[in-house]
């Protein structure tokens, strides 16, 4: 059997917790790299099941002084049949963030991609309410 195994010598990334501002913010949720990891992990039949304010950090582009959001913590992710409907029934993910629909949890229900994007929202809109300024 063989193991990968990663060490970090630096700092990866830093909580949401460290944001400097609203722009930064927007970015982190909109820019090439949250967004983008969701809908790269959809079309290759993966769902991420628990977006949430803990599983988003921010990380420096290697130029400037420009921070980044990263989609980290894939333990509750799932595959999707052909439909984009996750082929795990099981609910999950981070309360706060959930969609309405894993919430609601209706007999039958199944996670997809929308619900991830949903949580995304939810995400922004808690980071805008308690750390920034307003």
């Amino acid at each position: 059997v063989h193991m990968h195994y990663r060490l970090v010598l630096k700092e990866a990334g830093v909580s949401l917790d460290y944001l400097k501002n609203s722009s930064e913010l927007v970015h982190a949720g909109r820019d090439l790299i949250v967004l983008q990891a969701i809908r790269d992990a959809f079309e290759i039949h993966l769902l991420h099941r628990d977006v949430s304010f803990a599983n988003v950090v921010l990380f420096r582009e290697k130029k400037g002084d420009r921070r980044l959001g990263l989609l980290t913590d894939w333990d509750f992710s799932c595959t999707t049949n052909e439909n984009g409907v996750a082929s795990d029934a099981h609910r999950t993910g981070t309360f706060p963030f959930m969609s309405l629909n894993v919430i609601s949890c209706s007999p039958g229900f199944r996670h997809t991609v929308q619900d991830d994007m949903e949580s995304l929202a939810y995400v922004l809109l808690f980071c805008s309410m308690t750390l920034l300024e307003h």
